[in-house]
């Protein structure tokens, strides 16, 4: 997953349903600020394609999840260069 945990896009929807665990997206919103939200067990997720995004695990390191690609290559990440200002804690 460390592919994912720098700011980029995807060409299509990243669409998961969680079963087991939890991670956390991060997001670039329209402003240029940036917002973290935590996903859990039983949540869903749709991503917009074109959406400046990350991913991490929590602390629990573990995530069971459904993944749902629309082509066989999955999720390519388009990286932006944008820098992550958000301070996480470290476990």
């Amino acid at each position: 997953m460390i592919k994912f945990d720098q700011i980029h896009t995807h060409a299509d929807d990243e669409v998961r349903y969680v079963i087991d665990g939890e991670a956390i997206f991060g997001f670039v919103r329209p402003d240029g600020s940036q917002v973290e939200l935590t996903v859990q067990k039983e949540e869903y997720i749709n991503v917009p394609a074109g959406t400046e995004h990350w991913f991490h695990l929590t602390p629990a390191r573990r995530i069971k999840a459904v993944r749902y690609f629309i082509s066989t290559e999955g999720w390519v990440p388009q990286y932006t260069g944008r820098e992550i200002r958000l301070h996480r804690a470290v476990a």
